[in-house]
Order: C-alpha cells, then structure tokens, then sequence
C-alpha cells in the first residue's frame, strides 16, 4: 500500500502514517510526502495520518491483496490563543480549552 500525504498541491514530509491495530503497518513519509506500507491485513481498516502543524486525518479504507495507493490531504491547524477567566473576571491558570 502506498499512501501519498499532501497540503494544497505541496508534500508533507515527515507524516506518520499508521493502520491502528495492525502492528507493523505505519510509518514515515518522505520528502515527496510518500511512504509505502507493506504487510497490512487485507480488510475494512482505519488510515490515520499525523504531522506536526496539520490537524489528524483519519478515514476508512478497505485493504485487499496488490497494490493499493491512496492520496490524503491534510489541513493546517489554527493556533488558539486567550484567556480563561471566572465569572468575575479573574484569571483560571493551567485549564485546557
């Protein structure tokens, strides 16, 4: 199975791609945002994809025998930043949005 990642038309490189639950079956995209996976069960499985400053991409495919490619496009994350604070105005350290 080949897996090419992509943002808009450019390669990510460094992507780690993985069949959850299928040890084994993961790994690292090159530069050209490709990595090829071999040995995963054939079946209806989860493609998960994972790289630093995208949001994670997760999709079902289905898994057979031969060669199989499947492209992913991956969006970039927003940084969020502010202030939590009570109802009186005074600041909530340490709390995850």
């Amino acid at each position: 199975m080949s897996v090419r990642v992509r943002a808009g038309a450019q390669p990510v490189a460094a992507a780690r791609v993985r069949i959850p639950g299928s040890p084994g079956c993961d790994g690292e995209t090159d530069p050209e945002g490709t990595v090829d996976l071999d040995g995963c069960p054939s079946g209806a499985r989860q493609l998960r994809v994972e790289a630093p400053g995208f949001a994670r991409e997760s999709r079902p495919v289905t898994l057979a025998a031969g060669t199989q490619s499947f492209e992913v496009a991956l969006s970039p994350t927003t940084p969020l930043h502010g202030r939590v604070q009570d109802d009186h105005g005074a600041l909530l350290e340490r709390h995850l949005l």
